[in-house]
């Protein structure tokens, strides 16, 4: 039996090495498909690894547009709200004014009243 297993070994090697000296070239070329794909798998691999690099790139822009937009709506509600302020102290100084001016005009008319009671009061007399 083990006579027969070495023959069988043998004849099995004897197959192979023929087999592959045979086929060598197509099982070259084989290899050679196989490295290509293998290429062209990298190759695109690295393109989509930079598509998404690119996608998170333009995403993490958009959100420092956002963040810096949103800051500038801060900054313009600030300052709105501040001449908000300063309208306001001006028109309470407008009314503060204008009740000056009312109290003052209406002194200035009851004497302009007793001036002319007085000068008809002398022409009368």
């Amino acid at each position: 039996k083990r006579q027969e297993l070495v023959e069988a070994e043998g004849f099995l090697k004897e197959a192979m090495d023929t087999f592959f000296a045979r086929n060598a070239h197509i099982l070259d070329q084989v290899d050679e498909r196989v490295e290509k794909m293998a290429s062209g798998y990298a190759r695109v691999a690295q393109l989509i690894a930079r598509s998404m690099d690119t996608a998170i790139l333009q995403k993490e822009a958009g959100l420092d547009a956002l963040a810096r937009r949103a800051q500038q709506q801060v900054e313009q509600r600030e300052r709105a709200e501040q001449e908000l302020k300063r309208i306001d102290e001006k028109r309470r100084q407008e009314e503060k004014e204008l009740e000056v001016m009312r109290t003052v005009f209406k002194a200035k008319r009851v004497e302009m009243v007793r001036m002319t009671v007085a000068a008809d009061d002398q022409l009368d007399s």
